[in-house]
């Protein structure tokens, strides 16, 4: 199912003169932190609908052997047949594996091989496997890698590939602690891309003022923004998660999730639009 009317998109951009987003090819964003239940694998179910229902041809590939973002879009009974393990290990095709969602969103579900990704090929390999037989065989604008809650080498080849990392983070010391410490692998890494933190569960502006100070001196030790949109408290997800019939693809289109999570996805595109612009 699609989660907003796909109409809505057109005539939000046509309205919108301000910074217009245009075309982007084949980015790469993963979403990290290694402290769980922040949040992050409904955060990128969200944004993925978003994106792709804005017109822009999305890839979402679940690397979390949980299968939660599976779970999370495509129901609690599907039972991938093939994932990114065998991808990589060569025993099935990219289109063996991928299953469409909507005509903007397909899906690489995962399964506990994915737990075996490391026998099938080394962290030093992997991004370059990732990028030959994943990236370059699908044309999609945008590439979303949920990654579990760990900072392994499996994950940290990961998002040293991505054009975007994005930490999920709650006004908490220790999904902050979690972000201390990817920032601080990002940086042994070499890591230059951009990094942004986005704030869940918050339950107001204000909450989020105090939020940011929390994070202050990390500000200062890394090269790292803090998202200026934020997604609040709505009981709607945790509704969604218990839906047996594609979890998050059937919330309220006026829920505070999606609301929130459309201004997240329109500050990410805009980032990875702004810096092809950059380099160009």
């Amino acid at each position: 199912s699609v989660v907003l009317e796909p109409a809505f998109f057109p005539l939000y951009f046509k309205s919108s003169r301000k910074n217009p987003i245009g075309e982007i090819n084949s980015k790469i964003v993963s979403v990290a932190n290694n402290k769980g239940g922040v949040g992050k694998t409904s955060v990128t179910a969200l944004i993925a609908y978003k994106t792709s229902n804005m017109g822009y041809k999305t890839v979402v590939v679940d690397s979390d052997p949980q299968a939660n973002l599976t779970s999370y879009m495509l129901g609690e009974g599907f039972e991938a047949e093939y994932t990114l393990y065998h991808i990589l290990k060569g025993e099935c095709e990219i289109k063996d594996a991928l299953v469409k969602i909507n005509d903007n969103l397909s899906i690489i579900p995962s399964g506990l091989d994915n737990e075996f990704i490391h026998e099938a090929v080394s962290p030093i390999a992997l991004p370059r496997m990732i990028k030959t037989h994943v990236i370059d065989k699908l044309k999609a604008s945008l590439f979303l890698v949920d990654t579990n809650p760990s900072l392994s080498d499996m994950n940290l080849a990961i998002h040293s590939i991505a054009d975007t990392v994005l930490t999920i983070i709650n006004n908490d010391s220790s999904s902050v602690k979690g972000l201390k410490h990817v920032l601080s692998k990002l940086d042994q890494l070499g890591f230059s891309g951009n990094i942004k933190a986005i704030f869940n569960k918050i339950d107001g502006r204000e909450k989020l003022d105090l939020a940011i100070e929390r994070i202050g001196p990390l500000l200062d030790d890394h090269n790292f923004s803090v998202s200026s949109k934020f997604i609040r408290v709505d009981n709607e997800i945790k509704n969604a998660q218990y839906n047996k019939n594609g979890a998050i693809g059937n919330m309220d289109i006026g829920s505070k999730c999606q609301t929130d999570s459309l201004a997240v996805a329109i500050e990410l595109l805009t980032d990875l639009y702004n810096s092809d612009r950059v380099v160009q």
